[in-house]
Formats: C-alpha cells, structure tokens, sequence
C-alpha cells in the first residue's frame, strides 16, 4: 500500500511544470498551463512542424528537432515565452493562435538572447490554449534546459486606439498625435519588422487611415517622437491583429522609425505606432505625405 501510493505520488509529481519535456508529435503536445518555469529536452527529438515565413532567418523558415506543449492561458492579456537563461543550445521557438496543428503561426524567433529564443502573443483569452513549439535552429545544437512563460493581462490594456479593433481614424495627410505610454501590445510579430532579435512591436497603438489616391505614402517619426518607437503598415482586411505588414521599420532617424508603401486610392490601412521591444515609450507625432495636391 505504502509502495503504491508513493508510485502514485511520484506520477503525480512528474506531470507538474517541473517534470514538463514536451511531445516529439504536435498530435500528441504536452499540456501545461499558467506562467512559471518549464522543461524541455529535444536531444532525440524529429522534426514534424512545417516551415513557415515567420521564421524565416539565416535562410532557413523551419524549426528542427521540435517539441511541444499544449499551454492553457490563466490571464486574458499577453504570454511571453522565453528560452533566455533556461537554455543553452541554439533554439528556434514558435507560438500559436490555438491548440490545434492546423492553428496559425503567431510569433517565431531565433535569436533574442545570444542563441537562444524568445516568442509573444498579445492576444491571449483565460481558459483558451496555445501550441508552443520548441525546437533548434536547422543544423544547430540540441539539448535540455528550461523556458519560462509569463501570462500578464496585457494586450488592450490602455483604452483608445491601443486595441487594433478601436483603431483611431485618421484622414489624408499632415501631422497626428499618437501616445503609448500607456499601451499593451496586440500585434503580431512579423518578419519585416525583425530588427536586433526580435521582430515583434511592443506597447503599439493603432490608426485607421484611408488613402485618398493612388501613390506611394510615407509615415515618419521623425522630428515628431522622442522615445524609441517602432512602426508598421497593414492592408486593413478586417481582421485584427493583421498580417503580414506591408513595410516595418525601427531605426530610420536615430531611434525614431519611417515607413512606405503603395496605396490605392479608398483602400484602407491600419499604422501601428509602438516602442522596439524594451524601449521607452512616450507621445509625439507623426506625419503622413504623399496626398495628391
């Protein structure tokens, strides 16, 4: 009796956070759930994910020897999966918009810290769950370690346009006022806006903007930010977050970002105003050029 259930505590132990490696089959992922630390081993894993152009880098868009995990959210808001300290191969990570293997690609990443990988969705719901999966860059080492997961309610946490579905509207060109000082993040990362390990825009604010002709249009930082912003332009399809970005930038003028693209005259876009990830946030404005006279 004595035998049994210590055997069926120790089962019980096992299935905790700290016991966590990963499934080698996304069919099959492991269920965690909450934030904390969780381990992994893809030493022996395959490889069953399919590439995908948000992981795109070093041209390779796939993610070898992969393990996953099935991640139930706690907290409506943001989930950060990080490799940084936990790990020490070359990983590649990606994270999901479901639980499913058919779910979309939310976010990718090589290298954020070193070798080692770092994912955000900023659009997490309490209850719903995530496929997270752990792998190595193609060619690069395997190994054992641990990942750590923050779930803050993040997201549209400042009101106002800081939710892609109440983006500000905005009409022709000139100069607009933005302020994320307050802001979440809702977006997704995308490949254009990789830049210094991440390619993700933090504590964004969203703009709703129709072109008023056929041309190409700029919007600048430039003269009219302070802080360290980030930017990017979508085609406006209705669904939000939306991808991919038609142009992204961090750096144009010092730590100040610029963008371009080709409008169609009554087609609408959607401009995300943010900070590089880490940086300082603040108000200014930014202008928009390239209206027919």
């Amino acid at each position: 009796m004595k035998t049994t259930l210590l055997t069926a505590l120790g089962a019980v132990t096992l299935c905790g956070a700290a016991f966590a490696q990963g499934s080698d089959a996304c069919g099959a992922a492991q269920a965690i759930n909450g934030a904390g630390t969780f381990n992994y081993d893809n030493s022996a894993a395959s490889t069953d994910g399919a590439p995908n152009p948000l992981c795109y880098k070093f041209g390779t868009s796939q993610i070898d020897n992969d393990v996953w995990f099935v991640w139930t959210a706690a907290t409506t808001g943001t989930a950060t999966v990080s490799m940084c300290g936990g790990a020490g191969n070359d990983t590649k990570i990606a994270i999901y918009s479901g639980p499913g293997c058919a779910s979309a690609m939310v976010d990718c990443n090589d290298d954020t810290c070193g070798l080692q990988s770092e994912v955000t969705n900023g659009s997490v719901v309490a209850g719903n769950s995530y496929l997270i999966r752990i792998g190595s860059f193609p060619g690069g080492t395997t190994g054992s370690g641990t990942f750590d997961i923050t779930n803050s309610g993040g997201g549209c946490v400042g009101g106002g346009n800081d939710c892609c579905s109440n983006a500000q509207v905005i009409a022709g060109c000139g100069s607009f006022p933005f302020d994320n000082t307050a802001a979440g993040q809702d977006g997704l990362g995308d490949p254009m806006c990789y830049k210094f390990g991440t390619d993700q825009i933090d504590a964004d604010v969203w703009f709703s903007w129709v072109a008023p002709n056929t041309g190409a249009f700029t919007a600048t930082m430039c003269g009219g930010a302070g802080n360290d912003t980030k930017m990017a332009v979508y085609a406006d399809t209705g669904i939000c977050p939306p991808s991919p970005a038609l142009d992204c930038n961090d750096d144009t003028c010092g730590f100040q970002s610029e963008i371009t693209w080709d409008g169609t005259a009554g087609a609408s876009y959607l401009i995300r105003i943010g900070s590089f990830p880490g940086g300082s946030t603040g108000a200014g404005t930014f202008d928009i050029t390239g209206c027919s006279a």
